[in-house]
Formats: C-alpha cells, sequence, structure tokens
C-alpha cells in the first residue's frame, strides 16, 4: 500500500495558494456568505495513476499504459515530517507524525508558499471540488489566485476579525474602548447600543479598530473621557492647561504646547509620567462614581422608591 510520500510532490505558485469553500459566495457591497469555519479530515483514502508514485518505472521495465493504471495510497496531512513504518502483521507501509487540523476561517483558506505538505493534501484529497473522480461531497477548491485577489481576501478577513471582536469584547473592556473614543454615557450603558456602535466602526475601518482595541493606550484615553465627562479632569485649549477638579479647588498637572491635540498630547505624557497623574486621575473618577451613585440612593430613599414597600397599599 502507498502513503503520502510515495507522491511526486505537485508544484505550488512562489506566491502561495488560496482555497475557497464551494458554498461562500460574496455579495455586491463584499459581504461573505456561507460557512464561517470548516473543517476538513486530515486522513483519505484516494486512487492515483501510478506513475504519480516516486520511482514508480525506475528500472525501467514498465510502459506508459502501466504508468495509467489506479493505485491506492492513504494520504495524511501533518505539520512535522512523518516516519514511515512498516506493519509487521500486513507488511504495509504506514506513516506516523502529528496530524495536522485544516480549518477553513471565513470559507478560506490560505496557503503559504512553505507549507508544501498541506498544499500537496489539499489539491489530492476528496473533498477537492476538481478532483472529479471521487464521489464524495466537494466542499472547496483552489482558486486561481492573483496578488490582487490575495490582498482583497485580507482585507475581507481583517474586517471580520473585527467585527467579530466588536461582538464577543468583554464588556468592560468595550466600554473602556468606547469611552477612549469620546462616546456618549447614554451610548457606553446601553450594551446593545455600544456593541452596534463599535461594530460599525470596525466594518468601516478594520485595521484602526483592531489596532486601537490593543493599544496599551485604550485605558489612558478612557480615563481621560471619563475624568472630563464627569467632570473631574478639565483642559483648556487657550492656555493649554490640564488640571484636576478635586473638591478642595484645581490643581494643574501640566500646561500642553500651543497648536497641540490636548488629548493626544496628554496620552503621550502619561505614557512617560512617573509621578502616579493616571492612578490620581482614576481615583477622581472611582470617587466621582462613588459620590454619584451615594447621591442617586439617598435621592431615592428621600422619595420613597429606596422603600421595598413603596407604593404597597396599607
Amino acid at each position: 500500500m502507498y502513503v503520502t510520500s510515495d507522491l511526486t510532490e505537485l508544484k505550488m505558485s512562489p506566491k502561495g495558494a488560496l482555497f475557497q469553500a464551494v458554498d461562500l459566495w460574496i455579495d455586491k457591497d463584499g459581504r461573505q456568505h456561507g460557512s464561517s469555519q470548516m473543517n476538513i479530515v486530515t486522513q483519505d483514502i484516494i486512487f492515483v495513476p501510478l506513475n504519480q508514485i516516486k520511482d514508480w518505472n525506475k528500472d525501467g521495465k514498465l510502459s506508459k499504459t502501466d504508468g495509467e493504471e489506479l493505485v491506492e495510497v492513504t494520504i495524511q496531512y501533518y505539520t512535522n515530517v512523518p516516519t514511515v513504518k512498516t506493519n509487521p502483521d500486513t507488511r504495509d507501509k504506514y506513516e506516523s507524525g502529528l496530524l495536522g487540523n485544516i480549518l477553513f476561517s471565513y470559507g478560506l483558506l490560505r496557503v503559504a508558499p512553505t507549507e508544501k505538505r498541506l498544499y500537496n493534501y489539499l489539491m489530492r484529497c476528496s473533498w477537492n471540488r476538481d478532483n472529479a473522480d471521487s464521489k464524495k461531497n466537494k466542499l472547496f477548491f483552489e482558486v486561481q489566485a492573483d496578488k490582487k485577489l490575495l490582498k482583497e481576501h485580507d482585507a475581507r478577513k481583517r474586517k471580520m476579525v473585527a467585527m467579530d471582536l466588536a461582538e464577543t469584547l468583554e464588556l468592560d473592556e468595550l466600554r473602556k474602548y468606547g469611552s477612549s473614543l469620546g462616546l456618549s454615557e447614554d451610548i457606553l450603558n446601553n450594551e446593545d447600543l455600544l456593541r452596534a456602535s463599535m461594530s460599525a466602526r470596525a466594518e468601516g475601518d478594520p485595521e484602526q479598530f483592531i489596532k486601537d482595541s490593543m493599544s496599551p493606550e485604550l485605558t489612558m484615553r478612557a480615563a481621560i473621557n471619563e475624568a472630563i465627562q464627569l467632570q473631574t479632569l478639565e483642559m483648556i485649549p487657550s492656555t493649554g492647561e490640564i488640571n484636576r477638579v478635586t473638591p478642595a479647588g484645581r490643581v494643574l498637572i501640566i500646561r500642553s504646547p500651543k497648536g497641540k491635540n490636548q488629548t493626544d498630547w496628554f496620552v503621550d505624557y502619561l505614557q512617560n509620567d512617573n509621578r502616579g497623574t493616571l492612578a490620581l486621575i482614576q481615583q477622581d473618577v472611582s470617587n466621582a462614581v462613588a459620590k454619584r451613585n451615594g447621591e442617586e440612593e439617598e435621592a431615592e430613599i428621600k422619595s420613597g422608591r429606596g422603600n421595598p414597600n413603596f407604593g404597597k397599599k396599607k
């Protein structure tokens, strides 16, 4: 019995290859439809002409017709170079190694030029639409890719990743992100509105969305915007002053240079600050939130809404 390593190697483009799920289609707006994820089994039995086996006619005794005879090959996809062994009972060859995992994400799979074993498996296995000799379900095919197509694929994938991030990011992290962008409290406190807003932003500029969501500046921008909304921090463009607003009065932190965006400049300042300024701003915010919550609770108690028996008939 023949195994994967007996087969001659198929040539792949130096740019790599792109495979697409059969059920994937893209509408006029560039949106993808079909399976979001698809796994391909990593073992298959195929039949190939004998002339696709290495050294099939090494001694030159076989004819061209002999080379067209179909032989059975057990193919597997390994992430490493497999060890070829022999079954002591049947004397059949088999391969032993680390089986790979073949996942199509958003209906597409890009294969790098270095991934020759993966390319050869995908080109030969029965689930490839172009292998017409098999009756198995046809799940994917190779796209005759050019540079433009690969670039479009990458752009679509990044958009999907960004939109997924907007939907799955922890709510606290998403609120930080939204706050860093200056979104209103009405949006920040409504999860559906917040995710819809951030999803639209992710779709419009996926690269920037992913970059911003992973930026260490996120916490700083969120703290600055929240402090401004709670009026515990003020920025005065005309003088460049950036002040903490405390119960004891205003405390000057620093003055920003003229002609600079105060928020951007202040974020840069905080990244190099060793005086604990960010911690003070965050503490001011925490105190302001606690005070606001306490005032709201006190107002409810005074109005009677804080009483569990409020509104009940005696």
